[in-house]
């Protein structure tokens, strides 16, 4: 099995998800993008994390 594929690693990803949504809904941007990059680096194959990222991504460049 691989490395990014271990049922730890997807559910260590999947909280992270989840923290940065929270941090998202509550306007901590930098938290989320943070919190994304690093589920990306554990679970580099979850697609939600990708498109995830783009919301603070965006977000930060409308707001600066």
């Amino acid at each position: 099995m691989r490395g990014d594929r271990h049922p730890d690693n997807i559910e260590r990803a999947q909280e992270l998800n989840r923290i940065a949504c929270n941090h998202i809904s509550d306007g901590n941007l930098k938290e989320a993008k943070d919190s994304l990059i690093e589920a990306i680096r554990i679970a580099p194959n979850l697609a939600a994390l990708h498109t995830n990222l783009g919301v603070p991504t965006a977000w930060c460049e409308i707001v600066d």
